[in-house]
């Protein structure tokens, strides 16, 4: 899954510590499984399927790190979270879905730092997760709050980086994310993109 859909990731991967490579392509999983929801739903024609997907993503967290007595669903993500990254911090798998159950809907963002904290608490979150995962196989190596904030800070680029890349496929489906406050600051409306697209 996470190399069909996530190649970048995958190469990364396979260059890591082959002890935590289970665990981390179990989480890398688990973010495609959530990245993926926007595109199987249609939010904007009233397609509510998105939130109880997510839904089922806390639950199924809650479940696997004793946070719920509810039994662990048989889902092949689920069931590779439980085998190879029990010890991953609940909250922070947790923020990863509130994070995105907050961006349903395609809203647009209303300021750059509403995005970056968007991309702080996503893919900030999961390679904090992979930072405590490399340093759980090597005895030696221990994390500190400095790697959890550059973590952090690559999130929040990279989720600016992205929406640069992904704003032109975005128009093309009726969907401006791009922060209100920067459109303002350029004199850009939605419809303007819109126009402007091809």
């Amino acid at each position: 899954m996470v190399r069909k859909h996530d190649a970048d990731s995958y190469l990364a991967i396979l260059t890591m510590n082959k002890k935590a490579q289970p665990e981390i392509v179990a989480l890398n999983a688990l973010n495609v499984e959530l990245a993926s929801i926007r595109d199987k739903v249609d939010t904007r024609r009233g397609d509510t399927s998105a939130m109880y997907r997510l839904q089922f993503w806390k639950d199924a967290i809650s479940s696997i790190y004793g946070i719920s007595p509810l039994p662990v669903p048989r889902q092949p993500v689920a069931i590779a979270l439980c085998s190879f990254a029990s010890q991953a911090n609940s909250d922070m798998l947790l923020k990863l879905v509130e994070t995105r159950q907050s961006t349903i809907g395609d809203r647009q963002f209303t300021d750059i730092d509403a995005l970056s904290t968007y991309g702080r608490s996503t893919i900030g979150s999961l390679l904090c997760l992979q930072i405590d995962a490399l340093a759980r196989t090597s005895p030696s190596t221990t994390v500190l709050p400095l790697a959890h904030e550059v973590a952090k800070d690559l999130g929040a680029a990279y989720a600016i980086a992205n929406l640069i890349r992904a704003t032109h496929p975005l128009l093309a489906r009726g969907i401006v994310l791009v922060p209100a406050d920067v459109m303002s600051l350029n004199g850009a409306t939605p419809d303007s993109l819109y126009k402007k697209k091809n």
